[in-house]
């Protein structure tokens, strides 16, 4: 039943009505709207790992889909090098033969993966630009920063070499497990409980 309706409100089976003030009670005479407030409140749920909104589970995957296309790219083809089926790398002017297999099971291996990676960042892109967007427009500038780092970190695992690969390996690894918030809050106390610590030169304090 509503609260603070008319004066010729519905009862329900559990509370009496009041005309004198239009209040409703229960039968053990506290006010409804009192009851409501005080009624016990579902736990709060602690910070997940990845603060991205909308992401969860989808990013996390198609962080590790795009780590793993990476991977399987750059062991086919690398630098001028294609790798033969006798683990032997090869340079890409050479087409191969018995022992090595042809260059272009290589190539064609590391163009899918390639391939498969560039979807895969279409996929989280896609999602980071909306969420940017959307947190931009609500003025919060520190979620659009995180999206703005989560297509750029994305776009050097696809076209960034081994370098981009690993770098963002290392950003995704760490904001789909503990957190970047995490890690800076940690850093952060670390610093205050001990005022004397200097990161560039050890410990100065008595």
């Amino acid at each position: 039943a509503f609260v603070g309706m008319a004066s010729t409100p519905s009862f329900d089976p559990q509370e009496r009505y009041d005309p004198a003030n239009g209040n409703r009670f229960l039968q053990n005479g506290q006010n409804t709207r009192d009851a409501l407030t005080n009624m016990p409140q579902r736990p709060a749920i602690g910070p997940m790992p990845n603060s991205r909104p909308m992401l969860g589970t989808l990013g996390a995957t198609t962080d590790a889909f795009g780590l793993y296309a990476g991977y399987i790219e750059y062991s086919h083809r690398l630098g001028g090098m294609w790798k033969g089926l006798n683990g032997k790398w090869n340079s890409l002017d050479w087409g191969g033969n018995g022992a090595t297999g042809a260059r272009s099971l290589a190539t064609q291996a590391a163009d899918d993966a390639h391939e498969l990676g560039v979807a895969g960042f279409v996929v989280s892109g896609s999602i980071n630009g909306y969420v940017g967007i959307k947190d931009l427009t609500q003025g919060n500038y520190g979620g659009a920063a995180e999206a703005g780092l989560n297509i750029g970190f994305g776009a050097g695992m696809v076209w960034g070499g081994p370098v981009g690969l690993v770098a963002g390996g290392i950003y995704f690894g760490v904001q789909d497990t503990i957190g970047w918030g995490n890690v800076m809050s940690s850093y952060t106390q670390f610093i205050q409980e001990n005022p004397g610590w200097n990161p560039y030169g050890g410990y100065n304090g008595p």
